[in-house]
């Protein structure tokens, strides 16, 4: 009988950053950090770095 196939664990690195609740107005939401996302997301880091460049003028 053949061994099952498993799937190789994912490297801590790239599994999604963990998120937090946040409620507004009797409404709640799971959001990631953008600090998180930053450390976690190279082309997302990229976006932010021009946003926030663009938004200091």
């Amino acid at each position: 009988m053949s061994q099952p196939s498993r799937t190789p664990p994912v490297p801590r690195h790239a599994r999604p950053p963990e998120s937090i609740e946040v409620g507004d107005g009797g409404y709640s939401y799971r959001v990631v950090p953008l600090v998180r996302v930053e450390s976690t997301e190279p082309g997302a880091a990229e976006l932010l770095r021009r946003y926030r460049s663009r938004a200091t003028g």
